[in-house]
């Protein structure tokens, strides 16, 4: 039976076959998009399961508040949490590792340097996760300054000379003795590393104020992982209720702040939630999210072009399901046939549609950020090959659940009289229905894109409050700021240059708070600089002074928007005036004007900028130059003097790094831009099947009306006017929809914002007019340039 409904189906896609390649097109388009979010989601299937205690390893996540601003969830935790943990709660940890990042640097041997990336962790790191030691024991990590470096590390820093037992030097962390080497980490996890560090270092670091305090820090929840396994019997409900025992606590005598932690299993994390401060890169299920449910609208409206077109095609199909029912085959079996035939068809599209997506998958690697790059894998392998074939199916079935049910519910005794047509033109409201929801998707994805794009357009030409023009930022990569500034300094075409430890409105912020007195808090931004950053920046001085070389590290300046909230209507009133900052007092040197400190998408915000040039990590160069690109090799050479080649010489116009950082925007226009070509191009073939419908039910009317005098514009404007009108109806739908999206939901968060206008929301409309009249007039033409003898003859 089941090989009778594969022959069939066969037959049917065979004769029908310009109304099939469409629907097999369609879907496949549609398709492509699920294709994509599967093979993510396969990939990172398999993300830390490697480990063998994969299913018993928990974080330690946290979320604080203070006082009425937004509440943040974290990777990071409290350090002293899990030996309360272990005091208040014994037997329900069975083991645990503490973790500190910000363990990076220059590593130095004998003969090489070079810059490497890793963690402090616990001995019980190798207990917890499942890293093989290549070299050494679980215990090599159990005296301080202690290091475990990876197999590729190795050959970076020895090449063929012993390893083990080697001391090299990490600034600014001091002397380390190399005592194991470990496997690389897969990218299946993580935890990315090249190299690990002893916890126990940590702690004399702190002593040193090499690193800030946190291990006895209940307040330091910022730097540190911890990571545990459970003892049997022992219920995730247990240790929440514990978690929330020491909270309340810890930080009950603290009104302006509330801290919570909470437990996150091992294989949650990617993809898991988006938190800040994670160890590494993630999928974030936020995004898988919002590709599904973009893949499930381009998926509908494939569906739909599935639903219009076989329902439009049955009157052809009538009297065979007729025939079939009066020969005794009932309901059940009809609707199995005609599943079969839209799994069959569902199949023959993901074959297509597999090509479609290696071209989709390229562009989605360039278009999502790099660090999501280095942790997706999205070759096909037999898994993924499987997981389309089962999608293919489900695809299938869904979309032709509703034209079989219609199909198989069509009573032999109408079939099988003189006018059949009626039955089928019973659909028709719904199936009009069916074209102004597909034109209304593919328009509102048109307008979004085109309302991201110009957004970045906006925030690439904002005024940022400074001089961007004109400008090269250079990564110091740990060298010594001043011996760099010297040697850029001879080449004429630099005019100034600044030392700074954050490139404003890239996308890095150190927050602080501060105030007058230490119950007077404000959360503000805070950089580093030189005497020479308001110089090169050519931001405005309003009040008081600028730094000076010889100025002590006591002082700062303060924007105009930080001397308003803290009281100063004048910004002469605020020089002399002592802040109160971690601890210490600052005295106010000067007021700047207002400058975008992070991205133009928030408020300028209070700025405090500190005079402390060793903390600078770019000097920023203002230059002349005709030839920009021959200067950057210039300053290439003047950085290999001081670095010797140990680092990779980084150096960016400020322009270009402005527009990188807007590029997200961008990237959100390109990929939902992505989404409406594929999504339009649905709906057109759909359109393009339902005027090849339209022309071959009324073929015989306009013979008639050729010879009773009509022209053939006029007959063209009748059979295209219905089909004018649903556009219009949908041009007329989204537009509601959007300017209601756009005005009540997404502008009101942007402190700055552009207000879209009518190229925004014409653009897509005036685009899917011509593509529609294109379409439906092609059709329509031929129609009515037809010879009415050729289809009169036979009535």
């Amino acid at each position: 039976m089941f090989s009778n409904y594969i022959k069939t189906a066969f037959r049917t896609i065979f004769r029908n076959k310009l109304f099939s390649a469409l629907n097999i097109l369609g879907l496949a388009l549609a398709m492509s998009v699920g294709l994509l979010i599967i093979s993510i989601l396969v990939d990172q299937s398999s993300v830390d399961h490697f480990h063998k205690n994969k299913h018993n390893i928990y974080r330690i996540t946290s979320k604080s508040q203070y006082m009425a601003f937004d509440s943040y969830a974290m990777a990071t935790t409290a350090t002293p949490l899990i030996e309360k943990l272990n005091t208040e709660y014994p037997g329900y940890v069975n083991d645990f590792v503490s973790i500190r990042r910000t363990f990076s640097g220059d590593v130095m041997s004998e003969h090489k340097t070079i810059p490497l990336s890793g963690h402090f962790v616990d001995p019980s790191f190798l207990n917890v996760f499942s890293f093989e030691v290549v070299t050494g024991t679980n215990h090599s990590l159990d005296n301080p300054h202690s290091l475990l470096l990876t197999e590729s590390s190795v050959k970076k820093l020895f090449s063929d000379q012993k390893a083990i037992g080697q001391i090299v030097t990490i600034e600014p962390y001091g002397k380390f003795l190399i005592t194991g080497i470990i496997q690389d980490t897969p990218r299946t996890s993580h935890l990315q590393f090249d190299m690990l560090g002893s916890f126990s270092t940590v702690k004399i670091l702190e002593n040193q104020e090499v690193l800030f305090p946190s291990i006895n820090n209940w307040l330091s929840y910022s730097s540190n992982y911890i990571y545990l396994t459970l003892n049997a019997g022992i219920s995730i409900d247990q240790i929440h209720a514990a978690l929330n025992q020491i909270s309340d606590e810890i930080y009950a005598d603290n009104e302006n702040l509330d801290v919570r932690f909470s437990l996150q299993p091992l294989l949650s994390i990617s993809p898991g939630r988006d938190l800040s401060n994670q160890i590494g890169p993630i999928v974030s299920t936020e995004m898988i999210i919002l590709l599904s449910i973009m893949a499930l609208i381009i998926m509908g409206s494939a569906g739909f072009n599935y639903t219009n077109l076989t329902i439009a095609r049955s009157l052809r199909r009538a009297k065979e399901i007729g025939i079939r029912k009066v020969m005794g085959g009932n309901r059940n079996q009809l609707i199995i046939q005609f599943i079969t035939e839209s799994v069959l068809v569902s199949l023959l599209a993901v074959i297509l549609s597999t090509g479609f997506y290696i071209i989709l998958k390229d562009l989605f690697m360039i278009i999502v950020p790099q660090e999501i790059q280095s942790i997706l894998n999205l070759e096909l392998t037999l898994t993924t090959l499987l997981a389309f074939a089962f999608f293919a199916i489900i695809v299938g079935i869904f979309a032709g659940i509703i034209p079989s049910v219609f199909l198989a519910s069509l009573k032999p005794s109408a079939i099988l009289k003189d006018h059949p047509t009626l039955i089928i033109f019973r659909f028709i409201n719904l199936r009009k229905s069916l074209v102004v929801v597909q034109f209304t998707i593919s328009l509102i994805f048109i307008i979004m894109a085109s309302i991201a794009y110009q957004q970045y357009r906006y925030y690439i030409n904002f005024d940022n409050g400074y001089n961007a023009e004109g400008i090269i930022n250079i990564s110091l990569k740990d060298n010594d700021g001043v011996a760099l500034v010297t040697e850029f300094s001879k080449l004429p075409e630099i005019k100034d240059i600044a030392l700074t430890s954050v490139i404003v409105n890239t996308g890095t912020r150190y927050n602080t708070w501060t105030g007058l007195t230490p119950d007077d808090s404000l959360l503000i931004n805070q950089l580093w600089t030189d005497d020479r950053y308001l110089s090169v920046m050519e931001i405005p001085l309003l009040a008081g002074q600028d730094f000076q070389p010889e100025s002590s590290s006591d002082v700062v300046l303060v924007n105009e928007t930080l001397a308003i909230k803290l009281g100063f209507t004048n910004p002469y009133d605020a020089i002399g005036v002592q802040l109160r900052n971690q601890g210490k007092k600052y005295t106010i040197l000067g007021v700047t004007s207002d400058f975008q400190y992070y991205r133009a998408i928030e408020p300028m915000g209070g700025v405090m900028i500190k005079f402390n040039p060793g903390r600078a990590r770019y000097a920023s160069l203002r230059y002349s130059s005709s030839n920009p690109n021959e200067l950057l090799y210039k300053l290439e050479n003047a950085w290999n003097v001081v670095d010797h080649e140990v680092h990779l010489y980084e150096a960016n116009f400020f322009t270009d790094q402005l527009q990188e950082s807007y590029s997200m925007l961008m990237k959100t226009a390109g990929i939902i831009g992505l989404l409406a070509i594929l999504a339009i191009s649905i709906a057109c073939l759909g359109l393009l099947g339902m005027a090849v419908f339209m022309v071959e039910t009324r073929i015989k009317e306009i013979g008639i009306r050729k010879v009773l005098g009509a022209s053939e514009k006029g007959l063209v404007f009748l059979l295209s006017k219905g089909f004018i009108k649903l556009l219009l109806i949908s041009s007329f739908i989204s537009i509601v929809i959007m300017w209601l999206l756009v005005n009540q939901v997404l502008l009101p968060n942007m402190a700055n914002k552009a207000i879209p206008g009518f190229l925004e929301f014409g653009s897509g409309v005036v685009l899917m007019l011509l593509l529609g009249a294109l379409i439906i007039g092609t059709q329509t033409w031929q129609a009515a340039k037809s010879n009415p003898v050729d289809t009169l003859r036979n009535e």
